[in-house]
């Protein structure tokens, strides 16, 4: 998580770590000082989100426990993060996500547990308090839950939910769509297929449309059949509901989490996802498209189709921007000429 811990003006980063929580206070060049470490309790935190839980301007934050399994609440006041403030009346959570769900103007929690599946909306009453009355909780299917994002997919200006829900060989893979009435309820899930076993997920404007779309990955260890893991974009209409999901293999084993950017300085909406086999990160660079195959919709077979009507004017990808070597930049090139063939001429 990113946020200003030390309130330097200067980007700082909380990773959750089997010794606790880890801040690596940034020096606001892109380079960072030696990690801080914050115990919670005799045991190491799952996962951790960042929020203003007292209304008093400073990032705080909740971490699940590792051990207990608790929901912990750090307050970081006039001494950043001096211990556990509170511990929450509520499940212990494998995914943390923070929103204002009632529109008062306070942080509120939406979790998934690290037992069953679901996911449990805690509203909060701004002074690292979150009474047990004020908690609710909505199925989802499949036995598990993993991940929680926030986000308004119908565009009503209040947040709704989206969660991923690995089948774990129990029932099948979907990703729940629960849209926010504005009071803090939410309404019963929708659910949408989104690959084997959806994992993360994340959303966006990934077709520049103006609607949120959702971005999800898959685990490998929890694949049925194993392996069959992929990246599965789901397209917004705009009023809550979403397209079938378009898939892109990924054969570099579990993917444990997706984050977006503009990583080519574009202005498109790019993915990064992290891959727990062989901890390495995989980028895929956002390509704006059309219908340019007539079928009523904007998919992969529009963008093969971009790709293959420039490769027809440029006959391969060569050294097209005189840097001395052939690299992503020259596909971009590529790329952004076919956007001119085919895409201006819609």
């Amino acid at each position: 998580m990113v946020a200003d811990f030390n309130g330097d003006g200067k980007q700082d980063i909380a990773v959750a770590d089997n010794a606790g929580v880890e801040i690596l206070m940034g020096n606001g060049d892109g380079t960072f000082q030696a990690v801080q470490t914050f115990a919670v309790g005799t045991g190491g935190v799952l996962t951790l989100a960042v929020g203003d839980f007292n209304g008093f301007g400073d990032p705080d934050l909740v971490v699940s426990s590792l051990t207990s399994g608790n929901v912990l609440m750090l307050d970081n006041g006039t001494q950043m993060f001096p211990g556990i403030v509170s511990s929450l009346d509520a499940p212990g959570a494998s995914w943390l996500a923070v929103g204002d769900f009632n529109g008062d103007g306070i942080t509120d929690i939406a979790l998934t547990p690290t037992k069953g599946n679901g996911v449990f909306v805690l509203l909060g009453s701004g002074n690292l308090v979150f009474p047990q009355n004020s908690m609710s909780g909505y199925p989802t299917p499949g036995s598990s839950s993993s991940a929680v994002a926030i986000g308004d997919f119908n565009g009503d200006g209040i947040p709704d939910l989206a969660v991923a829900n690995p089948s774990n060989n129990f029932g099948s893979p979907k990703v729940s769509v629960l849209l926010g009435n504005g009071d803090g309820t939410f309404q019963p899930a929708v659910n949408y297929a989104a690959g084997n076993n959806p994992y993360s997920i994340v959303f966006g404007d990934f077709d520049g449309d103006g609607y949120a779309d959702l971005a999800v990955t898959s685990d490998t260890d929890l694949a049925n059949p194993p392996g069959q893991n992929s990246l599965n974009v789901l397209l917004g209409n705009g009023d809550g509901t979403f397209r079938p999901p378009v898939s892109y293999p990924v054969t570099t084993g579990a993917q444990t989490s997706v984050a977006m950017g503009n990583f080519y300085g574009d202005g498109r909406v790019d993915l990064a996802i992290a891959n727990v086999d062989g901890n390495t990160v995989s980028i895929y660079l956002g390509v704006s498209a059309c219908d340019i195959d007539g079928d009523g919709a904007t998919n992969v077979a529009d963008v093969q189709l971009i790709v293959n009507e420039a490769l027809e004017a440029i006959p391969a990808v060569d050294d097209l921007n005189g840097d001395g070597s052939v690299t992503v930049a020259d596909v971009q090139i590529v790329i952004d000429a076919a956007l001119g063939l085919g895409c201006a001429a819609k």
